[in-house]
This record gives C-alpha cells, sequence and structure tokens, in this order.
C-alpha cells in the first residue's frame, strides 16, 4: 500500500515537472521570439535614421533568425 502510494506520488511528481519544463521551455521561446522581433525593428529604425550601416542590421537579422 505505502509502496503504491509512492510510486503514485512520485508519478505525479514526474508528471509535473515535465509539464512545468514545458511551460519554461514555451516563455523562453515565445520571449525569444519577441526579443529577436523587437531587435529587429530597431535595427531597421536606427538604419532609417542612418545609426546604423545596413551591414549592421543584416548581421542583427541573420542573428535574430538563428534565434527565432
Amino acid at each position: 500500500m505505502l509502496r503504491k502510494l509512492f510510486k503514485n506520488f512520485l508519478a505525479y511528481i514526474i508528471y509535473w515537472s515535465w509539464y512545468s519544463l514545458r511551460v519554461i521551455i514555451m516563455v523562453i521561446t515565445s520571449f525569444g521570439r519577441e526579443w529577436a522581433l523587437s531587435w529587429i525593428k530597431g535595427s531597421i529604425a536606427s538604419y532609417l535614421r542612418d545609426k546604423a550601416p545596413i551591414s549592421i542590421v543584416f548581421g542583427r537579422i541573420r542573428k535574430a533568425i538563428k534565434v527565432i
């Protein structure tokens, strides 16, 4: 009886740990996308204000695509 209870408890902990890990990965991925898109937008705005050369903008876009 105690062994079965422990197994169920352990299965419950593992399930929720896995679920929590999936949620954390989803949040990090979402944050990564948001960050990458805002970085691209800021880079393009800097180029349009003549504060960054086009080569820098292309490099940032390439890096942001790797993040996404």
